[in-house]
């Protein structure tokens, strides 16, 4: 019988190693961003895993991009969602100011979250795409250079 313990650490040491090309990391973030500015909070993780296994992705990358939508910042990120998605669809900025805001008005205000969503997400997601795979990169060689000078290893605390 094997230990439960042992088998979560495998399954997860499989899952943060699957796919790690830097760039490759850097599109499962972007696209877990765009997923998680969508109005589909309660299909956020199908959504993204079933995208990152389609596409061969990262999935712990994919998961964590989605956070960008958080609870505790999901209200501010709604509202610039759904002001975005209406200066597009309608060419004016939703009238409604942050405090008078509610998620009673962004179920109604869908598709302008959906746009804006959309937009938002791609313009965010490439930035921070790119900037996990700047981390990735700078992270290696990092640890590169540690691995080539023993000396530093012990000295680098």
């Amino acid at each position: 019988m094997r230990n439960p313990i042992r088998s979560i650490r495998a399954g997860l040491a499989r899952l943060v190693s699957e796919h790690v090309s830097p760039w490759r990391i850097g599109l499962a973030v972007a696209a877990g961003v765009i997923i998680g500015l969508t109005p589909f909070y309660s299909l956020h993780t199908l959504m993204t895993l079933g995208l990152a296994y389609a596409l061969r992705l990262n999935k712990l990358a994919s998961l964590l991009g989605t956070q960008v939508s958080n609870p505790i910042i999901a209200l501010p990120v709604i509202y610039a969602c759904v002001h975005v998605g209406n200066r597009i669809l309608y060419g004016a900025w939703y009238h409604v100011s942050f405090s008078d805001f509610s998620l009673v008005q962004a179920k109604v205000l869908f598709l302008d979250w959906l746009v804006g969503g959309l937009v938002l997400g791609v313009l965010l997601g490439t930035l921070l795409g790119l900037f996990s795979a700047w981390l990735v990169v700078r992270r290696r060689k990092r640890l590169a250079a540690r691995t080539q000078d023993p000396a530093a290893v012990g000295s680098a605390k």
